[in-house]
């Protein structure tokens, strides 16, 4: 199984049964040392808990280093959702879910990307990467099997092959306007390598201030448009009445 994680979620290769490849999915733990994950494995005993086989990046070539596994349990504490916790053997993993009703191993993509090193994941020269997002999109294309009916001869796709944790997956629309995705402003995709004209028009601006990525973080940035102040109060599920006193707060402000 390590074997299948370095080369079909890692995207290295093997040849005479040599591995060939620089990709490595390392995190930087707690204490600032950086952690190479060699595969994620199930212990299928009792309670199911998934767990990693990590290594210490500067005792990876010593001597006496052996991967250690690290068990992954996720648990609700209030707003806070699914903090994770390690565990170095699966019985301690096993009695905190016993102990803890709605504790579970991994459970999520989100839980997925966490276990695999989350916001933490570095390259091999300890810059931040964001190698761990490909990771789990490799995950989510390789596990999968044959729908009824259908068979291994036939060509993989979304008719004969069925990928269960693309179900989990949640992605968004960018925000469209008609000053960023104008009619008059489409172009091939060619026009980035040949001399054809720029289709583009001008949109006069004044008063709107400046005009921000569509998508862009709403926290602790500016809002420089009203439009943003409702997009605002929706992503952070203020109620009707709370939305309704902050728009009279500000028009009061405003006039």
């Amino acid at each position: 199984m390590r074997t299948w994680f370095q080369t079909r979620i890692l995207g290295n290769a093997v040849e005479n049964n040599v591995l060939i490849g620089n990709n490595r999915l390392i995190y930087q733990d707690g204490y600032g040392d950086n952690i190479e994950i060699l595969s994620l494995l199930a212990d299928k005993t009792d309670i199911p808990i998934y767990y990693t086989e990590e290594i210490d990046v500067l005792l990876k070539n010593t001597p006496d280093a052996k991967p250690q596994k690290v068990y992954h349990v996720f648990y609700n504490q209030g707003t806070n959702k699914s903090v994770h916790m390690k565990f170095d053997s699966a019985e301690k993993a096993r009695a905190f879910i016993k102990s803890n009703p709605g504790a579970h191993t991994i459970n999520s993509l989100y839980e997925l990307h966490t276990a695999l090193g989350g916001i933490n994941c570095v390259d091999s020269q300890g810059n931040y990467s964001e190698f761990n997002n490909e990771v789990v999109v490799n995950y989510m294309t390789e596990i999968g099997s044959i729908r009824e009916g259908h068979t291994s001869s036939e060509q993989k796709d979304q008719d004969s092959y069925f990928q269960p944790m693309k179900q989990y997956h949640i992605g968004y629309a960018l925000n469209n306007s008609a000053v960023k995705n104008g009619a008059k402003n489409v172009n091939k995709s060619s026009a980035w390598s040949d001399d054809s004209e720029l289709n583009y028009f001008e949109v006069d601006s004044e008063g709107l201030g400046m005009q921000m990525n569509a998508d862009h973080d709403i926290i602790d940035s500016e809002l420089t448009e009203f439009s943003q102040v409702i997009t605002a109060t929706s992503a952070y599920g203020y109620t009707f009445d709370n939305s309704n006193e902050i728009f009279i707060s500000l028009g009061m402000a405003a006039f």
